[in-house]
């Protein structure tokens, strides 16, 4: 039986991945990552090794790329696209309030 100490909460567990919350909750529901559930409160916990364990399991994965994918890359390119669009937008919000041209 694991100590209270090894799980986390979901948002630990988002932190330590270095995902949304939300993608936990669709994983859990989609059977990729199981949480267990505190009885009191019914919250989601994960264990560390579990967390541990899945991290090497989507490194082993792709055994094509010769460095395993990284957690975070679809969002950090989503974001890189984001900001690559409204660059040009608001070239000087601030000084353009400040009456800098």
């Amino acid at each position: 039986m694991a100590k209270i100490s090894e799980y986390l909460k979901i948002g630990e567990a988002a932190a330590y991945l270095g995902m949304h919350t939300d993608t936990l909750r669709r994983w859990d529901r989609a059977g990729k990552l199981e949480a267990r559930r505190y009885p009191a409160n019914r919250f989601r916990l994960y264990l560390r090794s579990d967390l541990d364990g899945f991290l090497r399991q989507l490194g082993a994965g792709d055994t094509a790329s010769p460095t395993p994918p990284s957690v975070r890359s679809t969002h950090t390119r989503r974001i890189d696209r984001q900001i690559e669009a409204t660059k040009g937008r608001h070239a000087d919000p601030v000084g353009a309030r400040c009456g800098r041209r």
